[in-house]
């Protein structure tokens, strides 16, 4: 038999004994420059994270680099990442997270510093896959991502409305706990199917209000809330439920911050704080951060100022430098001769929110409600005076994007003037609400009497 050519297939690097489980996994978020350790892996790859501080150090798994379970890793992460540019893997011996200069990196990652310490460290410890099939362990020429990046930097740069239309992904589902959403009636299919999955794994929360189940053991909590994955303390990626409120809470701090009257009234009326103040993080530093009220659920919003990204161009208008840094500052700007696609010409407020992490459009006659179609769905003179009366409406057989068929009460909300949608009737009262039941649920119909008794709760 032929001896097989060593160049063929390369041994792998001797290592001690001692020190094949030495390596210790880190995960990188460029974009927000959070830095995770994983800490558990199965034989299938699926892996859980915990926060890169000396805290957790005890938590950070160990293993050999050069094992299946490894590689296993390497193929779930990068086969379910939608965004391969926005995370990175590093691989880095146990006894060399006390080098100083390592030390130094991790730091100023945690302060969200894009430093030469940084830089070194990511090209030196950095692997990336060498094509979607195969996966590479050796360190990507750094000099090469760094032109890469810019280039797209300035591509994004070029054309702000192709950023904020294809947002990069934040999480990817081997993060997800899929099991424990069923503990809210919640599974992955069905946040694929009425097309808020994708929303999520992108950071955001879902532009609509969605039906969830609590059981408590001697209680069950239904309500509707906006959702989104968020990280948690331990480093797990948790579900963040928003609910509805009746109204923004702006009487109590809010990250240290205490509302002035101006602040509520600019919230109140239109969404946005206007101007950038300092926000207490959990690690008790103070972070400057635009404020905002999520419309859908009347919930107090926040994004980090650093996070946001200024056009230099929008509608077809290019921005003046004054007008970016008004932008920049919190400040609502006025601009004229826009074009919209449909090729109309318009003119508008905009303003960065928060809750949409982006500029978005505010017009003057955004609380009077004067359209004549609601998801498709005619509305009759009636109904549309009784949404500018501030009355609840119900509106059936509406369309969502997705083609999804659905019916709900609509409400114009009070500080914005837009629709509010809820499954039951917010002018009813609050120990005894008015809830819509439809006609069909899993293509089994109901029926009127058997509506009545759901209404009732006794079935």
């Amino acid at each position: 038999m032929a001896k097989k050519n060593g160049r063929d297939d390369p041994p792998k690097p001797q290592v001690a004994e001692n020190e094949q489980m030495s390596d210790i996994i880190l995960i990188l978020d460029k974009m927000e420059l959070i830095l995770q350790a994983v800490s558990q892996i199965d034989k299938d790859g699926r892996y859980k994270t915990v926060p890169a501080d000396k805290e957790h150090t005890n938590s950070f798994l160990k293993i050999d680099r050069y094992a299946s379970m490894f590689e296993n890793f390497l193929k779930n992460f990068w086969s379910q990442l939608k965004d391969p540019t926005r995370f990175g893997i590093l691989t880095i011996k146990e006894d060399t997270l006390d080098n100083p200069e390592v030390r130094q990196a991790v730091e100023d990652i945690a302060a969200g510093k894009q430093t030469k310490a940084v830089e070194e460290f990511l090209k030196k410890y950095e692997i990336v896959p060498r094509d979607k099939e195969n996966q590479s362990i050796n360190p990507k020429n750094q000099e090469e991502m760094s032109k890469e990046n810019e280039t797209q930097r300035q591509a994004a740069q070029g054309d702000g409305t192709q950023q904020q239309q294809q947002p990069q992904y934040r999480y990817n589902e081997s993060m997800i706990n899929w099991e424990q959403l069923k503990n809210f009636g919640l599974s992955r299919e069905e946040l694929q199917e009425r097309g808020l999955l994708d929303q999520m794994l992108k950071g955001y929360k879902t532009n609509q209000v969605v039906p969830i189940s609590m059981n408590f053991g001697s209680a069950v909590l239904r309500t509707d809330a906006r959702l989104s994955f968020q990280q948690s303390r331990s480093g797990d990626i948790v579900l963040g439920i928003h609910g509805i409120r009746q109204k923004p809470d702006l009487d109590r701090p809010y990250f240290g911050h205490i509302f002035s009257d101006e602040d509520k009234k600019n919230l109140l009326e239109t969404g946005n704080m206007g101007r950038v103040v300092e926000l207490k993080n959990r690690n008790g530093e103070y972070v400057p951060s635009f404020i905002s009220i999520d419309k859908l659920t009347n919930e107090v919003v926040a994004m980090k100022a650093e996070n946001v990204f200024i056009p230099r161009e929008i509608s077809g208008v290019k921005l003046t430098e004054q007008e970016q840094n008004d932008l920049r500052e919190g400040k609502k700007i006025f601009i004229e001769g826009m074009t919209a696609r449909s090729g109309n010409p318009f003119d508008a407020h905009i303003q960065v929110n928060a809750e949409r992490r982006s500029v978005e459009f505010i017009f003057e006659n955004d609380k009077l409600f004067n359209r004549q179609y609601l998801g498709g769905v005619e509305l009759t003179k009636k109904q549309v005076e009784g949404l500018n009366a501030g009355k609840a409406i119900f509106v059936e057989g509406m369309k969502r994007k997705d083609g999804e068929l659905f019916s709900s009460y609509v409400k114009l909300d009070e500080a914005t003037g837009r629709p509010s949608y809820t499954r039951y009737n917010p002018d009813s009262p609050e120990g005894a609400r008015e809830i819509y039941i439809p006609n069909e649920i899993g293509g089994v119909k109901i029926t009127s009497e058997e509506q009545k008794e759901l209404r009732e709760g006794r079935r």
